[in-house]
């Protein structure tokens, strides 16, 4: 994600899914907390490839049920929806890849 730069710029992986805009809004007061949809802030671009490639991971995992992550995805999907669960996986790549950028190391999905 050359768009991100440096990952040390982001504290942690929560935000770098913020910048992006892949968190819902939030709106609270006293102790009632709504969510609502995902913000359109953040860089575009990169969310809408974080998108692209949660619809592309989520056609993997319903192929390849037996990893710990595709059955991640497929909970999420069933439980979720289909669109909510694509942003979710968007979401979940999104952290993955800070991870993998902040420790400088390729992803190894054993």
């Amino acid at each position: 994600m050359s768009g991100v730069g440096d990952a040390k710029g982001f504290s942690n992986a929560r935000e770098l899914a913020v910048w992006t805009g892949l968190t819902p809004r939030q709106i609270s007061s006293g102790n009632k907390s709504k969510l609502l949809g995902i913000t359109k802030r953040g860089d575009h671009y990169i969310r809408k490839q974080l998108v692209q490639a949660a619809r592309h991971t989520a056609l993997w995992a319903k192929r390849n049920p037996d990893s710990q992550l595709a059955s991640w995805i497929n909970q999420v999907i069933a439980r979720r929806g289909v669109q909510k669960g694509m942003v979710a996986v968007a979401h979940k790549l999104a952290r993955i890849i800070w991870v993998l950028l902040n420790k400088q190391q390729v992803f190894n999905p054993a």
